[in-house]
């Protein structure tokens, strides 16, 4: 039996309160109160929440963007990630809806997307840098998509 890190707890408790409260409204105390850890462990693991959120978001996309090339074809790939934020759109519209400023999932979610296109993109090209015309149509793709509900 896989016996689950203690950082994703922490994320599952998170997802359980998230279907029923917004997620600017969710406490770190309410977080470790519902998965039975004391915040001392949650900030030994994470900053606040929203780096939380963040190591939820990244590890997933990272789990099937490095695989392009490797184990998946790009389209392989961009399938598994339709599939995740499918499964995943009441979460992540909470966290659209309910997350501002520097906190803000939507340019959260739009850097870790261009990061690993980025990555992808030179890899499969063998290069260092993308030109600028492909930097700015990775950036207009990862933007564009975020904003699709």
């Amino acid at each position: 039996m896989k016996r689950k890190k203690t950082k994703d707890v922490f994320v599952a408790s998170f997802h359980e309160l998230s279907t029923h409260k917004p997620v600017d409204q969710i406490t770190v105390g309410e977080i470790c109160t519902n998965c039975e850890y004391s915040t001392t462990t949650f900030y030994r693991h994470f900053t606040d929440k929203y780096d939380l959120i963040a190591y939820d978001y990244t590890s997933h996309i990272a789990s099937f963007m490095k695989k392009i090339n490797n184990e998946y074809s790009w389209r392989e790939a961009m399938q598994e990630g339709v599939a995740y934020l499918s499964s995943q759109k009441a979460y992540l519209k909470n966290l659209f809806k309910h997350t501002k400023g520097q906190d803000s999932f939507f340019f959260y979610m739009s850097t870790v997307n261009i990061h690993y296109l980025t990555e992808v993109i030179l890899k499969a090209m063998n290069q260092a840098e993308l030109t600028r015309p492909l930097d700015l149509a990775v950036k207009i793709y990862c933007y564009g998509c975020a904003q699709v509900n």
